[in-house]
């Protein structure tokens, strides 16, 4: 659906739909190297009657691209593509397009770095929490978590929630905006995970369960080792994977067949 704003006369002076379209697909080709870092992009008005339309749709698009660090536009040279260190990382946009044709298994890495230097001390802080409301909300979630160990979709989603409700525990205010950033790849690194032949279903959950018992037992030592014990494993099945059987990983990503409750 396209959203126009309309000038005082009624003129169109924007097309966000046309815009947004055009800055997607101008990622896709940036991440995925049709357009080379360094290199300069197509004109405006090349680049106008390729996607049919107006340099101004062009030229807003392309100033959302320079905003989230893909490109720079100077007078006289044209704009050209920048390296990925520049790049914002965890704008959703960029995350999606690395995640589709870029450089995915180094996301999907990179991730499970990420959550096991925020994890554990997540997991620690909530152990050490007093917020007497905020346990209660863990407890339900737990047994909901327990419940659903039959039913892979929806464990997947008490999982995610799971994790949530622990930094909610501890007080970690931005984690909801962390795990709503990576929650693409982390999809993806439980999808492909989480069919590893011959891998224990239960695994996952019994994981989960000394987690939870040390944070209800208030031992932060114990829940910080054990976040550190179960994404330690995400890792390395991950790696299996990734390393072990690339092509494998790569249709098991794009199939999403249920997986049952080995999950992280």
């Amino acid at each position: 659906m396209l959203v126009h704003t309309f000038g005082q006369q009624g003129a169109i002076v924007r097309t966000e739909g046309m815009a947004t379209a055009f800055m997607r697909a101008a990622i896709r080709r940036i991440v995925g190297g049709e357009y080379p870092v360094s290199s300069l992009i197509p004109t405006e008005s090349e680049l106008g009657a390729e996607f049919g339309v107006s340099r101004t749709v062009i030229r807003e698009g392309t100033k959302v691209l320079s905003d989230k660090g893909l490109l720079r536009s100077q007078r006289g040279r044209g704009t050209e593509v920048l390296p990925a260190a520049q790049w914002r990382a965890f704008d959703s946009d960029v995350l999606a397009a690395r995640l589709e044709v870029g450089d995915r298994d180094v996301v999907l890495r990179e991730v499970l770095i990420l959550r096991r230097c925020i994890e554990q001390e997540i997991a620690a802080s909530a152990a050490r929490s007093n917020d007497v409301e905020a346990r209660a909300r863990l407890k339900d979630c737990f047994a909901r978590l327990e419940a659903a160990r039959n039913d892979p979709e929806r464990y997947k989603v008490i999982d995610d929630e799971f994790h949530r409700k622990l930094g909610e525990l501890g007080g970690i205010a931005l984690l909801g905006d962390v795990l709503a950033v990576l929650g693409l790849p982390i999809r993806i690194q439980r999808d492909l995970t989480g069919r590893i032949p011959g891998g224990n279903p239960n695994m996952s959950h019994e994981q989960h369960d000394a987690v939870y018992q040390a944070v209800m037992n208030r031992d932060a030592a114990a829940a910080r080792a054990a976040m550190e014990h179960h994404l330690s494993w995400a890792e390395d099945r991950l790696d299996h994977v990734l390393v072990d059987s690339p092509a494998k990983a790569g249709s098991l990503r794009r199939s999403r067949s249920p997986s049952g409750p080995g999950r992280v």
